[in-house]
């Protein structure tokens, strides 16, 4: 080979591990400044979801406060035994005990539905599924009894108070 040849080939080389080395401090420090930003996002976002949580919590609180004129009041008004506010107890009793039968409905649909998929997945889980659904049972469970009860206690207190009259 001729010595130009060499040459040439050595100064090529040389170049190319030159380029290579460069490429490599750049990604490094690129990988170091993507890193900060990133750090420095997550903390901005970390500062955000608190100011937003704030802003929340104030703007809950200002609906709370309310401005309430009240007139006068005349006595003679409010008639107990009119036959207008019987009709109105008895339509709003039927609205209620309506309202309470469809959530209770709908309760029992949504549980026996929720129970009728998790019996599917169980049967047709793995192993290491089956111990993550039987560790989400206690929720279900939780989840119907709560449904149940939920709409049992507006039962039981409209129940007793009827009996009290």
């Amino acid at each position: 080979m001729h010595k130009k040849n060499k040459n040439m080939y050595w100064l090529i080389f040389t170049f190319v591990v030159f380029k290579l080395y460069n490429i490599t401090k750049f990604l490094q420090k690129l990988a170091r400044i993507l890193k900060m930003v990133y750090n420095y996002i997550r903390i901005v976002v970390i500062e955000m979801k608190k100011i937003i949580i704030t802003l929340l919590m104030v703007f809950i609180m200002l609906l709370q406060v309310r401005c309430v004129y009240a007139g006068t009041i005349d006595p003679n008004y409010y008639n107990p035994e009119s036959e207008r506010n019987v009709l109105n107890e008895v339509s709003l009793d039927n609205k209620a005990k309506t309202i309470v039968s469809v959530i209770r409905g709908i309760g029992i649909v949504v549980s026996v539905v929720s129970l009728m998929i998790i019996g599917i997945r169980e049967v047709t889980a793995s192993a290491e599924e089956k111990s993550i659904i039987k560790q989400a049972m206690p929720g279900y469970i939780l989840g119907a009894i709560m449904v149940f009860v939920i709409t049992l206690i507006p039962t039981l207190i409209y129940n007793f108070s009827k009996g009290l009259k």
